[in-house]
Order: C-alpha cells, then structure tokens, then sequence
C-alpha cells in the first residue's frame, strides 16, 4: 500500500505509446486516484502529489492526490473536470480555450484493483478508464513528440524573451531607479533578470506565471529549501515571543546559539555575529591586523570575500591580466593604490609557490584568507590545506578560512571538518541565518579577546548582529541538517544529479566537466577538470551562456555562469525534470 502522506516520485517510460509498454504489476491506493496532467497546449503547475503513478511520455509531469481546490482557477471554464472537494490546482490561469483540453480522470476502486486492470500496465489503465467516460480523452489531444509543449522550435533565447514579457517590463522599470535595474550586481544578467514572485521548496514563480527548479538559492543559504515549514515556524514563534524584530540589547539567543556555532567549530573559541558573511570577513581581516600589528594581508587568486576594496583585488583577473603573473590586479574602479601595495596574491592548489611567497612576506603579513574549496566547487588538493596551516603556524599568521559559502554545504562543520584543518579564524554566513541576514567570525580566544570593550583595544559592532529571528531561523536550519540521514541525504541528491549530468554529456559527446564539493557544482565546457583560477579561464564561456539560457527557457533556473546548488527540498521529480532539461538543452551548447 502507498503512503499518501509521503511525497512520491513520478515514472517516466522511454516508450511512446501506452501500447507499447511492457506490462508491470502496481500497488494502487483503493480510494479514487485521480490524475491531472499538462498536455500539448498547457500544464497545471504544483498539485499536491501523494501517490506513485508511472507514466509515459505524454505525462510530462503529473500531480495525483490530496489537495484542495482543483476548480478555482477553471470556474467558469469549459474544463470537463468534475465539482470535487479533494483536487485542485492552485493558480493555473489557463484560457478557456486551453482549458478545455483539460481531463481529469477517476480510477475508482472497483476498477483498481480488478485483476484485468492489475496485470495491465497503469498507462493502459488510465486511458481505459479515460476512454468509458462520456467526456474521456482523445489520444489526437496528446503530444507524442515533445516533454516540453511550452518550448518552440525558435532559439533559446527568443523563447524566453516570448515566455518573460513581464520581467521585461519590471527591469525596464527598476532601471529607472535602481543602477542596472537590480539591488546587487550579482543578480543581473543579460539580457534582463528574471523576476520573481513566489517561491516553494526548491520551486520558483516569476512575474508571469513560469514554474522554474531553483538551483541558485539565493546563492546558497538556502539549503533546505524555500520556506522550510520549521524554519518559518522558528521566525513566527521568535517574533511572537519576542514582541519585537530586535532589542538592541543582549538576549538569550545570542549566547545559545554562539555556544552550538563554538560547539561545531572551535569549542575553546569566541565568537561574534555579524549581518553578512562579507562584514564577517571584514572584521575577521581587521582582528587580526590588531593581533600582528601588520598591514598586508594574503589572499588567493580567483577567491571572493565581499565587495570590499581588498577582497576584490584578483578576484576575478581576465586572461590577458592572469600573463602579468601573481600580481594585485584592481577588482573594481575606485581601488585605492595603498589596497594593491598591501595585499599579496596567492596560486590556490600549488603549495610550494605560495609557502615561498609567505616566506618572503611574513614580516609584514596580517593574515592569510581563502576560501578553502575555491568557488564553492574546485577541491583543494589533499595536502594544500595541511601545507598552507603548517607554513602560517610556523610565522604565527592567521589563517582565517571563509566558510561563508562551505560551511554546511560539504560537510557538517565545512571544509575544516572535511579536510581535518583546524584554522586561526573562521568566517561564516548565509546558512546560519537560515535565510535571513547573518554572518559570523570566530576562533582562537587570545584574537577574538581583543574584541572585549573592556580592554578597549579593538572596536567592532553591529546594530543588528545577533538579531533574535536570525538566531532562532539559524537554530532552526542546523535542526533539520542534523536529523539522521539529512546531510548525507543532501550529498547523494547532489551526486545523483552531477552523475546524470555528466552522462549525458558524455552520451552527447560535449566536451565538459562537472567539478563539484558538497551539494555545489558547476559546469565548464573543457576537457579537464580545473585544479584553480587560472585553469577555470580556459573554460567556453559563450556555450555555457548557451546552456543556462536553454535551461532557462525550460524553466530550471540557475544563475548564468554561476555555480549550481541544491537543496534538501529537490526531491526525485525535480532531479528527473532537471536532467531531462539539461539533456534536450545539450543540441544548443554541444
């Protein structure tokens, strides 16, 4: 018997016609199981699914089970679907003239378990069913050809234009008053951004109404998902019991969470918040100064740290700056002079150039900063990360690990627990907010110490540092990533997922490469996988604009040129409509 409380998986056959599928025995709930399906002309998006329904091709994706109200978005319409209380779809907005098109079928009990109907594939026995109604389906009424009727034949790029008039007409409209039409860089692209309105679990709805498979998260703080029902439950209960946003005073969810944080990371350290991982960087880089009573800082080429004057130098150097060799190249117009003379670029992935640079530094180094997987998904080589803690320990040089990104995303604890090095100073951010603003530095007691407004020897503050719905959203995040199974279950998503990808790349013949750490990872047109920076230039970047413009256009929304992340809210049916995706999307970029 089926659960109709668990969330189930959608089975999709490689046949193309209910006849031609070999015969399988199915267990079938025996209440009435009705099926909504999107035919050529339309879709119904998120019904409510509770039943395990293998389908062919023409199921391109099929909700069955418990809801609500099926009818509200049809009433009025032509749609030959039945008055029901349990089923219904939430906002389909489909025309009359589609919606007619729409069927819903009933395989009632009797029907269900007969033992003609138990030996016959369940594909046969819908359209059998469908077929005895007065009102049933045509088989003239389904796409054969196509998973994805939405999709014209024109190129990607024109039919996400077609598909995304109203994010047209919102960027046209930010610009006006926003630089570029968006709050940060990071969130444009050409030829406009997406725009978005609603967001479930590892769902995305745009202005106009599109469905996308989220795989940017927000950049990754987003690990279970959008809206995790604890986590909302968390921020509801905070701001209840609390009465306000923020205090501006102490309060006991600072010390509780800051003593789990200490527990994970540095269990004899301090630690203070912050409300973004960049401030957390920024101040981690300040501490140490005032501990060395130095300048200069170290950081790697290719790694980001906030858009901080200094963060930024080398950050992303184009090829034709990489052949000037390591030295400090301007991330961003207005760099001071001073920033460029006091920062030291290092090569990630090659331990005795930067063991040498440190040497020849160390009298003037403050710190050594790095995210420890650079870009969140190129591995550091085996002994890098010891080699890099040997040569700073030697100088007592900080070294301060950025885990804004990597923490919670390859293991339980970051890189630092994954690669068994213990570092000076740790940097942490998103995740811990649980979606909200937040960030972190901690580490080494006789570094975080100066920070005592007793001793008065450093200053740091925050007016919102430590705010209490953060707290309590973050408390709630760690919760559900230390259930048994969660974590892992998270690394094996992410496996299934870059193992489909690499498949069909591989059955296509498209020469790339997909490096990955945790439950992040990416996608390089180039036939090696990249050990740094400078290997990742040699990657094509127009076919990978290609991809993530065809992937668009069949609504699995990923940044373009960014990494991908997942969640534990991507369950089987997005991971199969995603590789689904990425394979039709292969013909643009192959």
């Amino acid at each position: 018997m089926v659960d109709p409380s668990v969330e189930h998986d959608v089975e999709r056959s490689t046949e193309v016609h209910p006849r031609r599928v070999a015969d399988a025995k199915v267990d079938v709930d025996p209440r009435p199981l009705r099926l909504v399906f999107r035919t050529a002309d339309c879709e119904i998006d998120q019904i409510d699914r509770s039943h395990l329904i293998p389908a062919t091709r023409q199921f391109d994706r099929v909700r069955a089970g418990p809801a609500s109200d099926l009818e509200d978005g049809l009433t009025g319409q032509q749609t030959g679907v039945e008055d029901t209380d349990q089923f219904r779809a939430r906002a389909p907005r489909i025309p009359g003239r589609i919606a007619r098109r729409i069927r819903l079928f009933e395989l009632s009990t009797g029907q269900a378990d007969s033992p003609v109907n138990l030996e016959m594939p369940m594909e046969r026995r819908i359209l059998r069913s469908s077929l005895s109604k007065p009102r049933g389906l045509r088989e003239d009424y389904i796409d054969w050809g196509r998973m994805r009727p939405h999709m014209s034949k024109g190129p990607p790029r024109a039919d996400l234009e077609a598909r995304t008039k109203a994010s047209r007409a919102y960027a046209d409209r930010a610009r006006r008053s926003l630089p570029g039409g968006v709050t940060a860089g990071v969130k444009y692209f050409d030829p406009y951004p997406i725009a978005m309105k609603k967001a479930k679990g590892c769902r995305l709805w745009d202005l106009d109404g599109n469905e996308y498979i989220d795989y940017c998260l927000s950049f990754g703080p987003l690990v279970l998902g959008h809206g995790h029902p604890r986590v909302m439950k968390a921020i509801r209960d905070s701001l209840q019991s609390a009465g306000t946003t923020m205090f501006g005073t102490p309060h006991e969810l600072e010390a509780t969470y800051a003593e789990r944080l200490l527990r994970i990371f540095r269990p004899d350290g301090r630690m203070r918040f912050t409300m973004s991982g960049t401030e957390a960087t920024l101040h981690a880089v300040r501490i140490a100064r005032a501990y060395r009573k130095r300048p200069m800082i170290a950081k790697f080429e290719g790694h980001f740290h906030g858009g901080v004057d200094e963060f930024l130098v080398s950050h992303t150097p184009s090829r034709d700056e990489t052949r000037k060799g390591l030295v400090p190249i301007s991330g961003s117009r207005g760099t001071p002079e001073h920033v460029l003379k006091n920062t030291l670029v290092l090569p990630f992935n090659d331990l005795d150039e930067t063991a040498a640079r440190i040497r020849s530094h160390a009298d003037r180094l403050a710190c050594v900063i790095l995210e420890p997987i650079e870009r969140s998904y190129i591995a550091p080589d085996p002994e890098f990360l010891k080699g890099l803690r040997e040569i700073t320990a030697d100088h007592d040089i900080p070294l301060i690990f950025d885990e804004v990104m990597s923490g919670f995303r390859v293991a339980f604890g970051g890189a630092q627990h994954a690669y068994r090095v213990t570092p000076d100073l740790t940097c942490l951010g998103k995740i811990i907010g649980g979606g909200l603003p937040c960030g972190a530095f901690l580490g080494r007691p006789d570094i975080l110490d100066l920070a005592d407004p007793v001793r008065g020897d450093f200053f740091q503050s925050s007016t919102f540092a430590g705010y209490p719905i953060a707290m309590a959203a973050g408390m709630a995040t760690l919760d559900e990533l230390e259930k048994p199974g969660a974590f892992d279950g998270l690394l094996e998503t992410t496996r299934t997922l870059t193992s489909g990808f690499e498949r069909h790349l591989k059955e296509h013949g498209v020469p790339a490469v997909v490096p990955g750490v945790g439950s992040v990872f990416s996608i390089l047109f180039m036939n090696h996988a990249p050990r740094n920076y400078r290997d990742s230039l040699e990657a094509d970047e127009a076919k990978r604009s290609v991809l993530d413009t065809s992937l668009l256009a069949r609504e699995i929304f990923v940044k373009p040129g960014k990494p991908f992340y997942v969640s534990a809210a991507h369950d089987n049916i997005a991971i199969r409509e995603t590789l689904d995706a990425f394979e039709e999307s292969l013909s643009g970029p192959a």
